[in-house]
């Protein structure tokens, strides 16, 4: 009898955790991180294992003034009079300064988790449902849009009800130390310096969903195209065109699935391979018996190596690696 070694698959692809979330989900090197109801959980991308590392269900974000205010005291005021020693009493007004609280925000909705690598943190953006304010009544369906720096357990941004017109705070990705670009529901896309809360470059003309730097240079990817922004210039140019529905980045390369194949683009060179990864071909055994597509995956996925990958699937309802056998 002999064993063809060329039928044997060499890659193969199986559930590693199953859990419904709503796509967003990030990873730093070691772990992925997504969330679940008011929970962020981390997630092992090779033996599935999870932890909540952060509930939100006791988060409260309260709001105080200093105000000030008369009191009246009684006093006992002593005189003297023809030698003789008095005791009177007497209404003094006193200034008193105190702290009140006049916010209350209270049940608090999680939408996203980004790792920051630049400062290597966590980010949570969402927003409080409940919010009661002095002199308004109290608001039980509120969108009050906060954000918090949840690895040292810190308030980041506190971006209030209107400015973001009642759409999802969301930070597409950080380029600095101090600089990130986020999504404005009511004018695109821009870059902030995160330390002051600045807007710096407006780059609503920029079409893309997911945004990195490399140096001083600022990439950004839709479902056809790479850009390439320069800082200095304020220009922004197409530099590579293919169908980009689901990519990974890893430094300066670009991982995207296509037809069933992964490539790789290394961003230095321009230079795109095809990985030997395919997963409709005879070399990839599905363990978990689910079809594999690009349809079914979520636009971003992690590639631990060239060898592993790991994806969330909508229709399956988990995430699912891609590995060499």
């Amino acid at each position: 009898f002999d064993f063809d070694v060329s039928k044997v698959e060499a890659f193969v692809v199986d559930t590693l955790k199953q859990v419904s979330i709503e796509y967003n989900f990030t990873y730093d090197g070691d772990k992925i991180y997504y969330i679940d109801g008011t929970k962020i959980y981390s997630l092992d991308p090779y033996t599935g294992s999870t932890n909540v590392i952060y509930s939100t269900d006791d988060l409260v974000l309260q709001k105080t003034e200093t105000q000030e205010s008369e009191v009246t005291k009684t006093a006992t005021v002593s005189s003297e009079d023809d030698d003789e020693a008095l005791e009177d009493e007497e209404e003094i007004t006193e200034i008193v300064t105190e702290e009140v609280v006049v916010a209350e925000y209270s049940n608090y909705i999680p939408t996203q988790v980004l790792y920051d690598q630049y400062n290597d943190r966590l980010i949570m953006t969402g927003y409080y449902k409940k919010a009661e304010e002095a002199f308004k009544s109290p608001d039980n369906n509120a969108s009050y849009y906060v954000s918090y720096d949840i690895t040292n357990d810190e308030l980041f941004w506190d971006s209030g009800r209107n400015y973001y017109y009642d759409r999802i705070l969301e930070f597409r990705g950080f380029l600095s130390k101090d600089k990130a670009v986020i999504l404005d529901g009511g004018s695109g896309e821009y870059i902030v310096n995160t330390d002051t809360k600045s807007k710096i470059n407006d780059l609503s003309y920029i079409k893309g969903f997911t945004f990195w730097s490399i140096g001083n240079e600022l990439y950004s990817c839709d479902y056809s195209f790479i850009y390439k922004y320069d800082f200095s210039s304020n220009e922004s140019d197409e530099i590579f065109s293919s169908y980009l529905k689901c990519i990974g980045i890893n430094g300066n390369n670009v991982y995207y699935f296509k037809n069933n194949v992964i490539y790789k683009l290394n961003l230095t060179s321009g230079k795109a391979v095809e990985l030997e990864i395919n997963t409709k071909s005879d070399y990839c055994d599905v363990l978990d018996m689910m079809i594999v597509s690009d349809s079914n995956m979520s636009r971003d996925f992690i590639p631990v190596s060239d060898e592993f990958f790991v994806f969330y699937d909508k229709e399956a309802g988990a995430f699912r690696t891609l590995s060499k056998r």
